[in-house]
């Protein structure tokens, strides 16, 4: 059986990795709407050469 605090643990001695910040997006690129299913439905978004995944984000914790 897996103690949850020894996850944790685990979880928070393990190193932190750094995200690369970026001025704009390239055609290899692709971005992660994390907003609500209904802003994603109300107002899609959109972006010239760049592939947009959707992902509801409060399902963040249960698909990862």
């Amino acid at each position: 059986m897996l103690d949850i605090r020894e996850i944790a643990a685990e979880e928070a001695a393990a190193p932190i990795t750094e995200v690369e910040i970026t001025a704009g997006l390239g055609s290899g690129d692709f971005v992660l709407d994390i907003r609500s299913q209904d802003e994603q439905e109300g107002r899609p978004l959109t972006l010239d050469n760049v592939v947009v995944n959707t992902f509801i984000f409060y399902k963040l914790c249960n698909k990862f």
